[in-house]
């Protein structure tokens, strides 16, 4: 997997989002409770290395595995609060509108609630958080997509240039960012539906730590630069 720890300068006025300190703030705060999940994943790393010490290798691997569903669990939330916090804004015109948002569906009930009651705003509230409550932002098209209602659709083309971005490669950075997304939810998946093992044969699929050191890397890295291109 290709690394680029840097990370680059953004162009400027390519985002036209309004992003008061307050909101700043709030953004800051869901970044630092992304970073406390992540640490309490790599914290698993010592408990392995207690198990290794025994050698108890079928322990140390379901502790990896372990670590990849948690890190998993991590970026969706990550995502999900991003999303509804987002929404909020944009609803309050302190984002601007995305065309995603304009055209979100909203249940007649609700629609009806806000007009008899138009003092009361706790619909949007509503509304909001059940858009999300059913979707899971792991998978590279579902995550796409987030992005795209919350800030624009190339916003996920500028978090790869940010993260894969090299000029000798004929792979476009989005397709990288993609795959890397896709890998590491399609692995999830087989520890957590299928116990990690192979449909067809039953085999168990193999781990390390250095699988896991590769996926914390690409969530954070990811997650670290939406953060920046968020809060510039």
């Amino acid at each position: 997997m290709e690394r680029k720890l840097g990370l680059s300068s953004r162009n400027e006025n390519s985002r036209n989002m309004l992003v008061p300190d307050m909101h700043v703030s709030k953004l800051d705060e869901m970044y630092e409770q992304f970073c406390k999940n992540v640490e309490t994943v790599k914290e698993k790393f010592h408990i392995a290395e207690q198990l290794d010490n025994v050698h108890e290798e079928k322990a140390v691997k379901d502790i990896y595995r372990s670590q990849i569903v948690f890190l998993e669990s991590a970026l969706d939330y990550y995502m999900h609060c991003l999303g509804i916090y987002a929404m909020v804004q944009m609803y309050n015109n302190h984002w601007d509108k995305t065309r995603g948002y304009s055209d979100l569906k909203v249940p007649i009930d609700k629609v009806m609630d806000a007009v008899m009651h138009p003092e009361n705003t706790g619909w949007i509230d509503a509304v909001i958080v059940s858009y999300h409550a059913s979707k899971t932002y792991m998978s590279a098209k579902e995550i796409k997509g987030q992005l795209s209602l919350i800030v624009g659709k190339d916003f996920f083309d500028k978090i790869a240039n940010e993260m894969f971005y090299d000029k000798e490669s004929r792979v476009k950075p989005a397709d990288k960012l993609a795959r890397a997304l896709t890998d590491l939810f399609e692995r999830r998946n087989k520890i957590a539906h299928q116990a990690d093992r192979n449909h067809q044969t039953g085999d168990l699929y193999d781990i390390n730590r250095q699988d896991v050191e590769n996926a914390i890397f690409v969530v954070e890295t990811f997650v670290t630069t939406v953060h920046k291109l968020l809060t510039e």
